[in-house]
């Protein structure tokens, strides 16, 4: 399941300048209806992220197109906060339950973080069409390997 909303992803993430009207026209005549969908869309991509965390910074790239969008760089700053609410609301309520390896755990949260800091401050350096490709190329990347783990 996972290499498949992987890629559904990535597929949306390609599909961005098309979508990027598209969505704009629509939120101005949805109305409330429309803020309505698109939390409840964000709230299963939130709850898929607490429970997978795999590709969940393609998906929510291709969530925020979808939302209307365009700044890659500011979309990367909602995409990682969103990303470390979804993992500390997790890691938060996997401490309770006695799940969390605490040595193994930490090590993976000073590099998530580090790795999430630095990639944003060097997203600003480099130009948005090769932020955009390079997200594209990672993304089918997690998917082949994703798809190569549970059917290869």
């Amino acid at each position: 399941m996972v290499d498949a909303v992987c890629g559904a992803g990535v597929q949306l993430w390609r599909a961005t300048q098309r979508l990027s009207g598209v969505a704009q026209q629509r939120q101005q005549t949805c109305g409330p209806r429309g803020a309505i969908g698109t939390t409840l869309l964000l709230a299963a991509i939130c709850f898929y992220g607490g429970f997978f965390n795999a590709g969940l910074g393609i998906i929510l790239l291709a969530f925020l197109v979808l939302a209307g969008y365009k700044d890659i760089n500011g979309m990367n700053g909602i995409k990682l906060w969103l990303s470390t609410l979804v993992s500390l609301t997790a890691v938060i309520r996997l401490a309770i339950g006695g799940s969390i390896f605490w040595q193994e755990g930490s090590v993976a949260l000073v590099g998530a973080t580090l790795g999430g800091y630095l990639a944003a401050r060097l997203s600003y350096l480099i130009p948005s069409i090769y932020v955009r490709r390079f997200v594209i190329v990672y993304g089918l990347g997690l998917t082949v390997y994703f798809f190569w783990q549970v059917y290869g």
